[in-house]
């Protein structure tokens, strides 16, 4: 089950890997003061929509190498603690 937590974790690292970190708010109250100023700031919000594409193009999110590797990194690391946990002795060996 996700927990709220995990929800807002992975919206902060969702608005980190955009490149906005002054999205995060740090409680409700933050959060709904940093909606109203957005929507307050109708030039602010047509410039955004002129840059998001190229922004998230250049993200993190868009990087299919850089994913890649990650995802081989974690499965590595996970097949490596399953190996461990199987038989330690065949792990050490390994190396």
């Amino acid at each position: 089950m996700i927990s709220r937590d995990d929800v807002i974790y992975a919206y902060r690292l969702l608005l980190d890997a955009l490149g906005h970190r002054e999205w995060i708010a740090q409680s409700e109250a933050d959060y709904v003061d940093k909606v109203v100023a957005l929507a307050r700031d109708v030039e602010h919000r047509k410039a955004l929509r002129l840059i998001r594409r190229s922004h998230m193009a250049q993200s993190p999110l868009c990087d299919a190498k850089g994913l890649a590797r990650s995802l081989e990194a974690a499965f590595e690391a996970m097949f490596g603690r399953w190996l461990s946990m199987r038989d330690p002795s065949h792990h050490a060996a390994a190396k």
